[in-house]
C-alpha cells in the first residue's frame, strides 16, 4: 500500500536524521489505519472487566478468608 511505503521511507529518513521522528511515527500510524490494522488506545470490555475483577483480588478492604 501506498502509505505504508511512504512511512518506511519516512523511517529511513528519520534513522538517517533528515525526518523528524514524529512524523514517521505518524506515517505508520495512518498506514495502520488505511489497512485497518490500528487499535484503540481504550482497553476492551472484557479487559476492563478482568482489570476490574483481578483488583478484587488485591484490594486492601478485602477481609483475609478464615481459616479452617
Amino acid at each position: 500500500m501506498h502509505s505504508y511505503r511512504q512511512a518506511s521511507r519516512l523511517l529511513e529518513e528519520a534513522q538517517a536524521g533528515t525526518c523528524r521522528q514524529s512524523i514517521a511515527f505518524e506515517a505508520f500510524v495512518k498506514a495502520a489505519r488505511d489497512q485497518d490494522m490500528a487499535i484503540s488506545g481504550q482497553p476492551s470490555k472484557g479487559l476492563s472487566l478482568l482489570d476490574e475483577l483481578a483488583s478484587s483480588i488485591y484490594d486492601q478492604d478485602r477481609q483475609p478468608p478464615y481459616s479452617v
